[in-house]
């Protein structure tokens, strides 16, 4: 039964990661249920069933529930685990996230720095999670103004990235639209066309139109070139911040 259950959750997480939110968060949702009567919160794959949940909701821009789960399985995460597992960490990677996606700029960074200290210690600076943490505290910087480290951080960690995963993993693609970000802000227009180009090439390619990160570079681009348009007319552009989604990372 409960093997069973796992290969349930593993095509709930297949699901997720084509962007089919809503038949993934039913699947978890009827997971936890099962789980939560035999085997309990406080066992392993109810904690990660829980995460997943978060994570589904913060996919989906429901951002005040996600961080409602996030935060509440921090505490029973840390007994469990102790603040230096895997599963706490990622969890703690999700909150900064989804602060970065609500604004709260400063609160994230706190959080994600101290994760990914930690998660250097564990893994290395080129580990997956390592990757996505980093990317996302460049995409917070680029968001506070700070550009130019934004633009080092977001560089080093393409750079490492591509030492362990091919061009068209997804952690590559979220990394670049991070950078394309920050290259905007930078006023770099062609370099960020490029990459957001090729984004849009090989997401398209890989994952579909319906896939979110097809759909972030395309509105990415789409925005600055409203932007473009409207200041080539002359009508004053108030500075939006291409805040979209921040990087669809698991």
């Amino acid at each position: 039964h409960n093997d069973y259950l796992t290969t349930k959750h593993g095509i709930g997480q297949c699901l997720m990661n084509l962007s089919h939110y809503h038949e993934a968060l039913r699947i978890f949702k009827e997971i936890e249920i099962v789980w939560n009567k035999t085997i309990g919160q406080r066992h392993g794959n109810y904690l990660i069933g829980k995460i997943y949940i978060g994570e589904c909701l913060k996919r989906m821009k429901a951002f005040d529930d996600a961080l409602q789960i996030f935060e509440s399985s921090k505490p029973i995460l840390s007994e469990v685990f102790g603040d230096h597992h895997d599963r706490y960490l990622r969890n703690d990677f999700h909150i900064g996230h989804v602060l970065t996606m609500k604004g709260r700029f400063d609160d994230a960074l706190k959080i994600l720095e101290s994760t990914q200290t930690k998660q250097i210690e564990i893994f290395d600076k080129s580990h997956l999670e390592v990757l996505k943490t980093t990317s996302v505290i460049g995409r917070c910087l680029a968001e506070r103004g700070l550009f130019d480290k934004a633009h080092d951080t977001l560089s080093q960690t393409l750079e490492d990235g591509l030492q362990v995963l091919d061009k068209e993993h997804l952690i590559i693609l979220s990394i670049r639209i991070n950078l394309a970000h920050c290259l905007f802000g930078m006023k770099k227009i062609e370099e960020a066309m490029i990459h957001l180009t090729e984004v849009e090439e090989i997401s398209l390619q890989r994952f579909g139109d319906h896939h979110s990160i097809y759909r972030e570079a395309v509105e990415m681009k789409e925005h600055h070139e409203q932007k473009q348009k409207q200041k080539e007319e002359g009508v004053d552009v108030s500075p939006v911040t291409e805040r979209m989604q921040s990087a669809k990372l698991e």
